[in-house]
């Protein structure tokens, strides 16, 4: 009797539901979300109360119309109602699938984000979410779908991956399940699948769930990278007839240096290969033709208009590969083609030699099929694991973590306007008054997921204990929950240490006071923050000049000669810093200041090998306006003064 009862009670609420969402509809001519979200929480409680639901003859008109008037709608809210007045007369068995299917698929990727209205009927949580939508879309069934409705779908979790990576447990969860779709993939010889899982979403729910970012590198070079790499070689290169680039470099010719891009668009490290090859081209070299090919992948919007302009206009040969492949830019495109295409279009312009600048699944194929005499590999602050077979020689511009690779450096001019560019100072005062007007700011800039490493957190809260008049701010976006519970276990009070979300770093790199370097770094951050000139503390623990090359150093700036120790440049110090009493101390003592014993130039007192000596260098910076000032003074002379892009030249001819 009771169950009867809910089950009559229930049918009139949800035909009160679609009275009042028809009637709405003849009013607006468009669903009122709220309502139609009510409706599929009443339906659910159908399932709750195991009872099925009594149909009405007198609405039977209604559902007719409604269908008849929104079924080939795209509308997420649309596609839901439907699905669910579907459900109702029982052509669909399960609603939850049913909406996760339909609306995965039937609505288009400009609308797709309107999905999680919906989708968060079903799930309370992110994991919740990419649980369900695994079971749903993406299972073995997935492999036998249309091709262009795979890369769609995969094309729209690459989207969940940007919204949500930052959300650890449910990344590590989504990473792990794709990952055994892209296994599956590579099996069933579905190679568009395991391309489009590469890098979107596979690499982001990867790179964005590990604290140690060397590791995750490690993990993903074995788990995808050498799976796929072994797929191309084994099954790729035969099916398509891939013959190795056999051609012979013509020494007495000119030599063409293809620098192969994944796309262009304002980022620090693109301002660093901006300037790279605005020397390269005020450089006219007579031996070398410079080419810059763009992947220009659409599926992020594709590189910036005004900075592919700023490119061409320093003379350099550009090529947009995705539009001279396909004639468009739409997200969603084969990327085999893409691939088998560019190989065909750098063996065509007799490429001599092919430096790739980052980790994409197109990179793999290059290299992999040799595509070039020569194939170079440079790293700009992203993976130092990356092994590919095809890969001849590494470069690298700036700082590497551990590895086991041989990498060359190379030096690249600098310029100090792109790291500090000019700012409204109204604007920083405002900003920085909202944390504090009288304290000192310290802090760090970058993912969350750096400091989220309780050695570092640890160091942090000893610093603000013996430091009362300083505070924290974690400036940058990721999940912050874990965070917060190591701060709160460490007793760090909330009044001074804050989460500030996504911020503009070129405003926030003045508003600290001095940036403390997570132990697992911090990247491109930490190089545009520098140049501003204000003081940082890091983990340092390589050796930058042994005690034979430092005496050298010093009687170059005694006798004031140019001489070269190794590859170091003599101007890695600015000499008006250092007196004679300074370079005195310095050869007896082979330290610059006592409180950095490992330091043998100013800029290096930064440079903490222990936890213990980050937080006594800390201490002295923040007392020590001083020896702030030659810190930032030594170091941007350093750069300044570094050998120009001659050294790049200089490589070239000795690798020919």
């Amino acid at each position: 009797m009771i169950t009867e009862q809910i089950q009559v009670e229930l049918s009139n609420i949800i035909h009160q539901d679609i009275v009042k969402i028809a009637t709405s509809f003849a009013e607006i001519s468009a669903l009122n979300p709220n309502l139609v979200k009510e409706l599929i929480l009443h339906i659910n409680l159908l399932d709750e109360y195991k009872v099925s639901y009594l149909q009405n003859e007198e609405l039977e008109e209604i559902f007719e119309i409604l269908i008849t008037d929104l079924q080939t709608s795209a509308y997420p809210i649309d596609i839901a109602f439907v699905t669910s007045l579907n459900y109702l007369l029982k052509n669909e068995n399960n609603l939850e699938e049913a909406i996760f299917i339909q609306t995965f698929f039937k609505v288009p990727d400009s609308l797709f984000l309107e999905t999680f209205f919906i989708f968060e009927i079903f799930a309370n949580n992110i994991q919740k979410l990419f649980e369900k939508i695994i079971t749903y879309i993406f299972n073995l069934k997935f492999l036998e779908l249309n091709e262009n409705i795979q890369i769609e779908a995969i094309y729209k979790m690459w989207n969940l991956s940007l919204s949500f990576f930052h959300d650890n447990e449910a990344s590590k969860y989504a990473y792990k399940m794709l990952l055994k779709l892209f296994h599956q993939a590579l099996h069933y010889k579905k190679t568009e699948v395991a391309f489009w899982l590469y890098y979107n979403p596979l690499h982001y729910f990867k790179s964005g769930t590990s604290i140690d970012i060397n590791k995750s590198n490690e993990e993903f070079k074995n788990e995808v990278e050498k799976p796929l790499e072994r797929y191309i070689l084994q099954e790729l290169i035969p099916k398509y007839n891939l013959t190795p680039n056999e051609k012979k470099i013509n020494k007495n010719g000119k030599i063409k240096v293809a620098f192969v891009m994944q796309r262009l668009i304002r980022l620090s490290s693109i301002n660093v290969f901006y300037f790279f090859v605005k020397t390269l081209m005020e450089m006219n070299q007579d031996k070398y033709e410079f080419i810059l090919y763009d992947f220009s992948f659409p599926e992020s919007e594709g590189s910036d208009k005004k900075v592919v302009e700023n490119f061409k206009k320093l003379g350099i040969k550009y090529i947009d590969l995705q539009y001279e492949i396909f004639g468009n830019f739409k997200q969603v495109y084969s990327l085999v083609e893409k691939c088998i295409k560019i190989r065909e279009r750098l063996i065509k312009d007799e490429i001599d030699i092919l430096v790739g600048l980052h980790t994409r699944v197109e990179y793999i194929f290059l290299y992999a099929t040799r595509t070039a005499p020569i194939q170079i590999y440079w790293y700009h602050n992203s993976n130092a694991q990356y092994d590919i077979k095809g890969i001849d020689l590494r470069i690298a511009h700036g700082s590497l973590p551990q590895n086991e690779f041989k990498f060359d450096k190379i030096n690249i001019p600098f310029d100090i306007s792109y790291y500090n560019p000019p700012v409204d100072k109204n604007k920083v005062i405002e900003e920085k008054n909202k944390f504090s007007k009288d304290k000192i700011i310290a802090g760090s800039i970058g993912r969350l997921i750096k400091i989220n490493d309780i050695n570092y957190l640890k160091t942090i809260a000893k610093i603000l204990e013996q430091n009362p008049q300083l505070i924290y701010l974690a400036c940058g976006g990721g999940d912050k929950r874990e965070i917060e519970e190591k701060i709160e276990q460490l007793n760090i009070p909330k009044d001074r240490f804050y989460f500030t979300g996504h911020i503009n770093s070129s405003i926030y790199g003045h508003i600290l006071d001095i940036f403390l370097v997570p132990f697992l770094g911090s990247g491109e951050a930490l190089e545009e923050y520098r140049y501003k000139g204000k003081p940082y503390v890091l983990l340092h623990k390589e050796e930058l000049l042994s005690k034979e090359e430092m005496q050298i150093l010093i009687d170059s700036i005694y006798s004031n000669k140019q001489v070269t120790i190794k590859e170091k440049s003599s101007n890695l110090f600015k000499p008006s810093l250092y007196t004679k009493e300074i370079l005195d101390s310095l050869k007896e003592y082979q330290y610059v200041d006592k409180i950095n014993k490992n330091a043998q130039m100013f800029y290096a007192i930064s440079f903490a090998e222990t936890p213990e000596d980050y937080i006594n260098i800390t201490n002295e910076l923040l007392r020590n306006e001083e020896l702030r000032k030659k810190i930032s003074e030594d170091l941007i002379y350093s750069y300044i003064n570094k050998k120009s892009t001659t050294d790049f030249i200089d490589y070239l001819q000795e690798i020919i």
